[in-house]
């Protein structure tokens, strides 16, 4: 993992998106959502990268405390304020999220293992 790469991802867990930035993005989504299935379809046939299983370990490790914060709660189900505050609280505890993402690295990459194994039977 490259360290810009590294500082994107301390930086997009730092700040919180505010409501407009996150309509800003589900439309964004939208309209990109055919080239992103074409790129996860192609993305399936290789083994996923470290940095790959870095984000997936870090997002893990978010909705794990995510969860925690919001009494088992999924965020689909919580109100845009309950989860901004939410966020905040995530934001702050960024640096121990990486210390739970890098145990998880282990966790991920056998589960990736056990993905491509099943695939090529």
């Amino acid at each position: 993992m490259t360290t810009e790469e590294l500082q994107d991802i301390e930086e997009s867990t730092k700040r919180t998106l505010t409501q407009v930035q996150r309509m800003k993005i589900g439309q964004r989504m939208k309209r990109l959502k055919s080239r992103m299935a074409m790129s996860r379809k192609r993305a399936l046939k290789r083994m996923a990268s470290k940095d790959v299983l870095m984000k997936r370990a870090m997002k893990s490790a978010r909705m794990d405390r995510f969860k925690k914060f919001a009494q088992g709660k999924k965020p689909g189900d919580l109100t845009p304020g309950q989860r901004q505050v939410i966020s905040n609280r995530l934001a702050r505890l960024s640096p121990i999220l990486k210390r739970i993402a890098v145990r998880l690295v282990q966790t991920k990459r056998k589960q990736e293992m056990a993905r491509k194994r099943k695939g090529s039977k």
